[in-house]
């Protein structure tokens, strides 16, 4: 990345020209090309407090583009139940803000899939619990990834014996013919073979609880059938101030040994801007994440600049407004946080970006349709 672009920020803007009409957030989401010059014509508020503006009036904003960010929801079924409602407080760099928890003794965490805290995939059931038959392990959802046999299974057609305390790793269902017609098999690995079992085969099988450590981005690219129960294995030193303040990492969220069901995964898209304020050092200079459904987001009105041509466009972008920032050098930032619960995240460039990481190609010097990129100036 070119260094010197990216610390030509602008130092006055009185020079640009902006449309008379105003646009939404989610309409240059759809149909604008990024990255964007923005000018705002309202207060950017975080929240619903009158003195909780991000971005005054006026604010011009560079939208470099919209990052996806994946998160596990976990259910912490170990948290204790709260007597009343209680208030807890996300800190930044722009001090707390305050809201109510609603009393429950369950809650439900939204964890960033990028958190390196390795861990290990639980039985659902309770570790003695006893499946019968072949079909009872078909039924069951989550199905185990293993099993292990409490009974003799003699397979006549396959000249094959499972003897007790054998492990079977349950590979998937499939359909076989037989003297019966078409019927359902469960596939497993025994002794590196393959074998197909039967739904009525009984083998009174207990969960074989899985040794093999994960992290989430593991654990999810694996695509392991959810819900599942899990633990986090390795532990961070106590809290010594016992604080209910949730940091931006929220490592001090989770409790290691603590069973935890991962319920589901879900996508959030944030709108990833810098202010286009003179800065003497762009890897210190403020990053904002936006959730694309937050309600600042959604009624937001923006102005867009007018330009000749492209090229003209593409030159102020570069030189003048910070050199473009590739969406795939951008890191996650996101916290561990409560569910249901986004805010608008604001990190230093230095410590979300990849500088060091490989660019996009820089764009065609075409000319595009009315809009595209850029408002013609008439």
């Amino acid at each position: 990345m070119d260094t010197n672009g990216l610390n030509a920020y602008l130092s006055r803007t009185d020079d640009l020209t902006w449309s008379h009409d105003t646009f939404s957030l989610p309409h240059l989401i759809e149909h604008v090309e990024f990255p964007q010059l923005l000018k705002l014509v309202d207060n950017f508020k975080r929240n619903c407090k009158p003195d909780s503006t991000l971005f005054p009036q006026g604010e011009i904003v560079k939208l470099h583009g919209v990052k996806t960010l994946k998160k596990a929801v976990l259910i912490d079924k170990g948290s204790s139940p709260h007597s009343s409602s209680s208030c807890e407080q996300v800190a930044d760099e722009y001090g707390p803000i305050t809201r109510q928890v609603a009393p429950c003794s369950v809650r439900k965490l939204m964890v960033p899939i990028g958190y390196s805290r390795t861990l290990q995939i639980l039985p659902y059931r309770h570790p003695e619990y006893q499946y019968e038959t072949a079909g009872d392990l078909v039924k069951e959802k989550p199905r185990p990834s293993a099993v292990i046999v409490g009974k003799k299974i003699c397979l006549h057609e396959k000249h094959c014996v499972i003897q007790a305390g054998d492990v079977l790793a349950i590979t998937s269902v499939d359909k076989r013919c037989t003297n019966n017609g078409v019927v359902d098999f469960l596939i497993c690995k025994h002794n590196d073979k393959t074998i197909g079992l039967p739904m009525s085969c009984v083998g009174k099988f207990t969960v074989h609880r899985e040794e093999t450590l994960y992290n989430l981005k593991d654990f999810v690219s694996r695509r392991i059938e959810l819900p599942q129960k899990i633990q986090f294995c390795d532990s961070l030193p106590p809290n010594p101030t016992q604080c209910k303040t949730i940091a931006r990492g929220g490592e001090r969220m989770i409790v290691p040994d603590r069973e935890y069901i991962v319920e589901s995964i879900q996508t959030h898209q944030y709108l990833v801007c810098t202010l286009c304020n003179s800065q003497s050092s762009v890897s210190a200079a403020k990053v904002f994440f936006i959730p694309v459904t937050h309600p600042a987001a959604k009624q937001l009105k923006v102005r867009l600049p007018l330009f000749h041509d492209i090229r003209s466009y593409q030159q102020t972008l570069n030189e003048r407004f910070c050199t473009n920032l590739s969406m795939k050098n951008v890191l996650d930032p996101s916290p561990i946080e409560f569910s249901g619960y986004q805010d608008i995240l604001v990190n230093k460039l230095g410590e979300v970006y990849d500088f060091g990481g490989p660019e996009l190609p820089p764009r065609s010097q075409r000319e595009t349709d009315h809009g595209r990129y850029f408002l013609i100036e008439v």
